[in-house]
């Protein structure tokens, strides 16, 4: 019986039984800029918006996208983070995966990434920030919502 514990409990631990969890201010840092990518111009007046990554063992070696108004704005690691400045009023976040870094999306086709995206409608306030986080979990396709 014993010799069946210690895989039985790594199995469950690795099959997403530990979810992630919202980085502490000293783990976030910026995404480099090599991982940012230009989005549409934005007219005055504006607010920001911030993406911060969870951190966690679940799709912690993949990145994780995210899309403004259905353009590709960065790539982000765990604990890192974007900030944009959005014109004032509606906007649409996206959290997709990405392909190419390990064994990320080696099985899987652009058009399967593109059903696995999950978005959510935000309205921008001029002069307001805005918190969201982005996470994935083994059960659940990658999710962006307000953070707290």
């Amino acid at each position: 019986m014993k010799p069946l514990l210690v895989p039985a409990l790594l199995i469950a631990a690795l099959s997403g039984c530990m979810p992630t969890k919202q980085a502490s201010p000293e783990q976030i840092k910026d995404a480099p800029a090599a991982r940012i990518f230009p989005i549409d111009a934005q007219g005055e007046p504006t607010g920001t918006v911030t993406v911060t990554r969870d951190v966690g063992f679940v799709g912690s070696g993949c990145y994780l996208g995210v899309m403004v108004d259905g353009k590709m704005a960065a790539h982000l690691d765990p604990a890192e983070r974007l900030s944009l400045a959005l014109a004032e009023g509606r906007h649409v976040l996206t959290a997709t995966p990405v392909q190419g870094r390990g064994l990320c999306g080696v099985l899987q086709s652009e058009k399967t990434n593109n059903t696995r995206r999950r978005s959510t409608e935000i309205n921008v306030r001029a002069g307001a920030t805005q918190a969201y986080r982005l996470y994935s979990s083994a059960e659940e396709f990658p999710v962006i919502e307000p953070a707290f």
